[in-house]
């Protein structure tokens, strides 16, 4: 089915499977907030909850959206090819690597040594702006938030719990960290696929990012420079500090780890390399054998329930909203909305608010950003707004929108990795809310606000 023929046939039922999504999560998250459940039962409902009402959303799209003639095998076929979506496989794939550096590196004793390392080389007073500009820093070399937090939050976590700092205060740093580094990433999927799809530069994306990203940047960086002088006694800080001596050796996959992704080597390349040679330094120490180490890929990864949620509720996400593209759900939308800009500041809006609609529809920035590109480009021509601005605007959009998805592989990733439940950590997000205002501004005092359409223009001529 072409575009067109999929703007023609595309209504708000094909848009429908989200809506049904939405609503079962909000309301049966707000029941068990009010039911009167015990703690650890209450967690347990709520971790399922996001994975139930995608797999009702998904029967609901499959038996109802659909309007070509199709059978329900070939219907399952529509859902599989978007839970098998690259991206999305790219996920899985980090998911599995990151676990299992994580195990091993706490088995061979590697995860408390770094917790050491930086302990003593990091001020402690100001741990928590050092650990926003470290994953910052992580992120822009990698480029992939997602990487970044799966080899800095454990470290992130142990120092934490080390300090007495609210392990929900360091994640959120960590998220914030990671996905300031991503958005300006030149090497980020989310750029690449922002600057593709509407045929820009990236050095012209990379500088229009730059004025939005920074202030955000700054002000959450005295915001946590400010929260470190006024809720963290130094005394304290000193005293919960129990150093042993740090063992150097079990350091390296770490410092390998971080070489190489300052190198701008891949990041699966990146976190098996370190899981190797975690695994290789742990058997010549004795800390486990040969045979052990052969099954930390099972251990680490099954061992988490989390992470095994996070990949189940990716592939009901991922699948549910290629019903919905396929459907022409999307088109519909775009294509609606689209027609409302006027201007150029109403265009620049819009392209902001339709990456949003469909960021929080399927939480992946990625995918996201290449559905509205071709929209996205389409107004940009009208308007004449430059390439490179529209791309920015993809980019920041989908960016700032995940600080308030608890369902964002991210979010679920951070709150697996730190132990702590999602709502917790986003309460303490900064930078995605300050990022959204300072790409709000930017739109407002934009000197593209004026610009007419080219049609109208001609017109008048």
């Amino acid at each position: 089915m072409n575009q067109k023929s999929m703007y023609n046939q595309g209504s708000l039922l094909q848009f429908s499977p989200f809506l049904v999504f939405l609503f079962l999560y909000m309301t049966l998250s707000l029941c068990t907030t009010h039911a009167s459940y015990d703690i650890q039962t209450a967690q347990t409902i709520r971790y399922g909850l996001p994975i139930f009402s995608a797999f009702i959303a998904t029967i609901f799209g499959l038996f109802f959206t659909f309007t070509d003639k199709k059978n329900i095998h070939q219907k399952i076929e529509v859902f599989l090819d978007g839970a098998a979506n690259p991206t999305i496989l790219y996920m899985y794939f980090i998911f599995i690597f990151s676990t299992t550096l994580s195990h091993i590196l706490d088995l061979s004793g590697g995860l408390n040594s770094a917790i050491n390392v930086g302990l003593s080389y990091m001020p402690t007073t100001y741990m928590l702006p050092s650990m926003f500009m470290l994953t910052s820093v992580f992120s822009f070399a990698t480029g992939t938030s997602l990487g970044s937090i799966a080899a800095l939050m454990p470290i992130a976590h142990g120092i934490a719990i080390s300090l007495h700092i609210n392990p929900a205060l360091m994640a959120a740093v960590v998220v914030s960290g990671s996905m300031f580094g991503d958005n300006l990433s030149v090497i980020s999927d989310t750029t690449i696929a922002a600057t593709r799809s509407t045929n820009s530069k990236m050095t012209a994306k990379f500088k229009e990012n730059i004025y939005i990203a920074t202030p955000a940047f700054l002000i959450t960086l005295g915001l946590l420079f400010y929260m470190s002088d006024s809720t963290l006694d130094p005394t304290i800080l000193t005293a919960n500090i129990h150093l042993t001596q740090i063992d150097y050796i079990n350091v390296l996959p770490y410092a390998l780890v971080l070489l190489l992704a300052f190198a701008g080597v891949e990041v699966l390349a990146v976190l098996g390399a370190g899981a190797l040679l975690g695994a290789t330094i742990g058997i010549i120490l004795g800390k486990f054998s040969f045979l052990h180490a052969t099954s930390f890929i099972f251990e680490g990864f099954y061992g988490q329930k989390s992470m095994v949620r996070i990949v189940i509720l990716l592939m009901f996400i991922s699948g549910l909203s290629k019903i919905i593209e396929h459907n022409g759900g999307f088109s519909y939308l775009l294509n609606k909305m689209s027609k409302k800009a006027t201007n150029g500041c109403q265009a620049q809006l819009l392209i902001a608010f339709l990456t949003i609609i469909i960021n929080i529809t399927i939480a992946i920035n990625t995918l996201s950003i290449l559905l509205t590109g071709p929209i996205a480009k389409q107004l940009a021509d009208k308007f004449n707004i430059p390439g490179g601005r529209v791309a920015c605007l993809l980019d920041v959009a989908a960016t700032s929108t995940q600080g308030f998805l608890p369902y964002a592989p991210m979010m679920i990733l951070a709150s697996t990795l730190s132990n702590t439940p999602v709502f917790s950590i986003m309460k303490y997000l900064t930078y995605q809310p300050l990022l959204f205002i300072s790409m709000i501004c930017s739109i407002m005092f934009s000197k593209f606000c004026n610009l007419e359409c080219i049609d109208k223009k001609e017109a008048s001529q």
